[in-house]
């Protein structure tokens, strides 16, 4: 069987925080035993719950770093001979190869710890200044969070949050405060 990558497609798909939730979802990298394919995901379950797949053990999953799409294509592919040799391991009959290789994936994927952007919530960026956006179109104020995304990309931020959400609540904030002096 060979071993496949499905990449991450958008720049901060590993990056999920469900209404409510005060954290991020935690990142997997998922290998599918009976498939080959490898990728990388956000956690799509609250709290302790585990999927099926993995249950079953069809599915096996080491905790990740969350990575901007980029980073996360890279690290995936570079797991991809590590799988080759957990495929052969978790094959064969020798329950010394199975953890020995088990480990080395934990360790290669660990060595991505350091890639991790920073994270920036939507609603605290636009806070700052927001007295400033009482006047803002709402054309101002998409042109202002398009500059503020485009930003983020090439310092490698991901907001949390609509931006330009965050930044239309401010501005009415701001009118509200200006109405009432």
């Amino acid at each position: 069987m060979e071993v496949k990558v499905r990449m991450v497609i958008e720049r901060d798909e590993l990056f999920k925080r469900y209404e409510g939730e005060t954290d991020i979802q935690p990142c997997n990298v998922c290998f599918n035993t009976r498939t080959g394919e490898v990728w990388a995901e956000y956690d799509p379950e609250i709290g302790g719950a585990m999927p099926m797949k993995v249950w079953d053990g069809e599915v096996v999953r080491w905790q990740a770093t969350p990575l901007l799409a980029e980073d996360a294509n890279k690290m995936l592919s570079n797991l991809a001979p590590v799988f080759r040799r957990y495929l052969d391991a978790i094959t064969s009959e020798d329950i010394e190869a199975r953890h020995v290789s088990f480990d080395e994936v934990t360790e290669e994927v660990a060595k991505w710890d350091d890639y991790m952007p920073d994270l920036w919530e939507a609603k605290d960026w636009a806070s700052v200044g927001y007295i400033d956006l009482a006047d803002k179109s709402d054309e101002e104020l998409k042109e202002i969070a398009e500059t503020a995304e485009w930003a983020a990309e090439m310092e490698r931020v991901v907001f949390l949050g609509d931006v330009l959400e965050a930044l239309k609540f401010y501005r009415d904030y701001a009118k509200e405060e200006s109405n009432e002096c």
